[in-house]
């Protein structure tokens, strides 16, 4: 059996850094403790805490295609994480982390069956699409989803409420003094993205906002790739909103980056929304109004949830839990005058409603 020191060895870090981990306190970066769990995991180790809290859970971190699940939202799920620890620290649990990529829904389900049986599982559903949940019908222990919501399943799910947070941002817009809004939405596999986008073509005209279809662009969810496709829907001489909501915060920044370099300017010509409050939000130029998401209240609800499952036992009725985000406001929406024109753009650039 795998001994603290060869997860120290392995992880590059102290024996205190590993007890630290295993125990889920304070004084460790979210990085650090992850990479020590994920070891711990690799290894099969079970700690002393796990000896006298015998109740142990497992999060599955789960990238199916990494088009959303990968490096530039690692800090946003390693949120989660921090939440979980904290949470089962306070129920006498223990938390194991197992990452999966690139591997189908029934592989993982099948991979668990392998390993030391735990009393509950949190997955993490961001890049799961319907066909993938039917998979989960196979695993033995009581399970909760994240960053997923599905009202046609008969699981338990823990999510933010996009609905919400799309209506506070095209209030948000309204109250600024913006009428022509547009959407940046993305084609990628992403509940998430489907249900901003289905909020906000709901939502939009009821807040009092103008939307044109074809004030859409439908980009991939990388940066990258929203600079490019920002930088040909420019190039193809298309008129432009006076604002757009952008379904997460990479798309925002990737698109933000093709604006300015077109000589348009953020926010006088062209006003942004993104969503999830990701650290570069705060350190682009200029800086972007966002969507903070409390991703260790989601964590920590989908522990409390697990923790009823688990002492409960089965039930007939399951639960959905939303939690709210918050509004934060930043420099990349410009403050109008109700029922002024909005002026034309440096670039040449006009706003033709």
């Amino acid at each position: 059996m795998a001994k603290i020191k060869d997860i120290a060895q392995r992880a590059g870090v102290s024996l205190s850094a590993v007890s630290i981990a295993m125990n889920g306190k304070r004084g460790l970066s979210i990085t650090t403790r992850e990479r020590i769990l994920k070891i711990a995991h690799e290894l099969d180790y079970h700690s002393s805490r796990q000896e006298k809290y015998p109740g142990v859970i497992r999060f599955l971190k789960i990238a199916l295609h990494g088009n959303t699940v990968n490096e530039n939202h690692s800090i946003f799920i390693n949120g989660y994480i921090d939440g979980m620890i904290e949470q089962a620290g306070k129920l006498k649990l223990s938390l194991e982390v197992a990452h999966y990529q690139g591997i189908s829904v029934e592989q993982i389900v099948e991979k668990q069956s392998s390993l030391q049986p735990v009393q509950g599982v949190i997955i993490l559903g961001t890049e799961f699409e319907q066909a993938d949940f039917s998979a989960l019908k196979n695993i033995k222990a009581p399970f909760v989803i994240i960053d997923n919501i599905n009202d046609f399943l008969p699981y338990d799910f823990v999510n933010i409420n996009n609905r919400g947070a799309v209506f506070k941002i095209l209030h948000h817009f309204q109250r600024s003094g913006l009428t022509q809004i547009g959407l940046i939405t993305s084609f990628a596999h992403t509940p998430n993205f489907q249900q901003r986008e289905a909020a906000f073509r709901e939502l939009v005209g009821q807040v009092g906002l103008a939307f044109d279809n074809r004030d859409t662009l439908s980009v991939n969810s990388t940066l990258e790739d929203a600079y490019q496709a920002m930088k040909h829907y420019l190039a193809a001489g298309r008129p432009l909103a006076q604002g757009y909501f952008c379904v997460n915060d990479i798309i925002a920044c990737g698109c933000l980056k093709a604006l300015k370099e077109y000589g348009l300017r953020i926010p006088e010509d062209i006003s942004l929304i993104g969503f999830d409050d990701l650290p570069i939000s705060a350190v682009i130029e200029p800086p972007l109004t966002t969507i903070q998401v409390f991703n260790k209240k989601l964590g920590a609800a989908a522990v409390d949830l697990l923790y009823q499952r688990i002492s409960l036992g089965k039930s007939s009725s399951h639960t959905n839990i939303l939690i709210c985000g918050a509004l934060i406001k930043r420099a990349s929406v410009q403050i109008k005058s109700h029922g002024l024109p909005h002026q034309e753009s440096l670039s040449g650039y006009s706003h033709p409603r």
